[in-house]
């Protein structure tokens, strides 16, 4: 049996965006996240991936509550956001 993993040339670069990012959350081992890409007058992608909950099977939202682990990196974040 013989599996191909190579992306299709007719996809768009928003289909190849979320595959690579599932590639990572199966490679990373990472449970969940959401990713938005704007720009000043609309979203151009969201895609939400994983679990909120693995052993419940709760899939992750946009409206998922994460937890922060380190403040900083929230606040850098948001001056990164502003910056751009």
């Amino acid at each position: 049996m013989c599996i191909y993993t190579h992306i299709a040339q007719g996809q768009s670069k928003f289909d190849r965006l979320t595959t690579s990012l599932g590639e990572i959350i199966k490679r990373d081992s990472l449970t969940g996240m959401s990713v938005v890409l704007v720009n000043s007058k609309q979203i151009l992608y969201k895609h939400n991936f994983g679990y909120a909950d693995v052993a419940k099977r709760i899939k992750y939202t946009s409206q998922t509550i994460q937890n922060i682990g380190s403040v900083s990196k929230t606040f850098i974040a948001i001056a990164l956001m502003k910056a751009v």
